[in-house]
């Protein structure tokens, strides 16, 4: 599978696609995310990974909270994906 393949079928998701859209606006924690998807935790994070894993976004620690946000450091391709998601 290339990249391209890989980052079209993360988004290719309504529940990863709001999150996306919701971490365009905002860092968030999985909590939050869950919380606003009505999702459980599990179900939160195996999406969030998902997304890692395609490049999109990362995550911080800070404390004992995980906080994700939209990756930095992105190809041409995948900022223009997001500039119209």
């Amino acid at each position: 599978m290339d990249r391209t393949e890989i980052v079209l079928r993360a988004v290719a998701n309504s529940r990863r696609l709001a999150m996306v859209r919701e971490l365009k606006r905002r860092q968030a924690t999985v909590g939050d995310l869950a919380a606003m998807l009505r999702l459980s935790f599990p179900a939160t994070s195996s999406h969030l990974r998902i997304l890692r894993s395609a490049g999109l976004v990362e995550r911080r620690q800070r404390g004992l909270e995980m906080y994700y946000r939209i990756a930095d450091d992105q190809s041409r391709f995948i900022k223009r994906l997001l500039a119209i998601i």
